[in-house]
């Protein structure tokens, strides 16, 4: 990686105009890098094939196998022995976590470990603004087979459902623990206005009025026999 000391070193090889454009494209490079440190989220614009590369051979040459010199003894020492496989994996070597928590930092792996930190508030960035919203979110990445990976995430979404139920549910108060609530007393309405005495009277008085019309009458009929 140039310098700033190893750039000025270059313009005794070089003319300063083109080591000064090429400082600035690598600087352009770096400010891309600094802004994912800085904001742990995904960038707006996607970087380029080269530009990643770059910055996973910078990361690698974090860890302990791959300094110069260096050759470690370790029991948990990484090692490639094919450069085939070397350069797939762009010379990254070592695990992640330690015994007993996976997300450890690796002590020999800062390069590791920063990969690791990274891809984690990548993820947890990707799922809030995927509209997954759940207070206190966090992720972690760990290497899995295909079928694993499903259940998990199966699992996950019936549990996640589960919970949507029994939110849902609502309180039931059983009758008998119900407290009773007194109702007011309601006087029955009173009863509709009897007839029959009216019906009887009016009967009695046409009777009466019929039976004086006929003694009139018997009355008149034998005032004219003794005439």
């Amino acid at each position: 990686m140039f310098t700033d000391k190893n750039l000025r070193l270059a313009e005794g090889l070089v003319s300063h105009s083109y080591i000064q454009q090429a400082h600035d494209a690598s600087h352009q490079r770096a400010h891309l890098i600094t802004c994912l440190l800085s904001s742990r989220r995904m960038p707006d614009v996607g970087w380029s094939d080269e530009t990643i590369e770059h910055f996973l051979h910078e990361l690698s040459s974090m860890d302990s196998n791959n300094y110069l010199e260096n050759a470690g003894v370790g029991e948990r020492e990484g090692r490639l022995a094919n450069a085939l496989v070397r350069r797939r994996h762009f010379g990254l070597a070592h695990g992640i976590g330690r015994s007993g928590d996976v997300s450890a930092i690796q002590p020999k792996a800062a390069g590791s470990s920063l990969i690791v930190k990274l891809t984690t508030a990548l993820v947890t960035h990707a799922m809030k603004e995927s509209g997954i919203h759940i207070p206190g979110i966090t992720s972690l990445v760990v290497p899995m087979s295909t079928g694993m990976t499903l259940s998990l995430t199966l699992r996950a979404l019936v549990s996640l459902q589960e919970a949507q139920d029994r939110s849902r549910e609502s309180i039931t108060v059983p009758l008998s623990s119900a407290p009773s609530v007194e109702s007011p007393a309601i006087s029955p309405p009173p009863p509709p206005a009897s007839t029959t005495s009216t019906d009887s009277t009016t009967s009695t008085a046409s009777t009466a009025s019929t039976a004086s019309s006929t003694a009139a009458s018997s009355t008149a009929a034998s005032s004219t026999a003794a005439s």
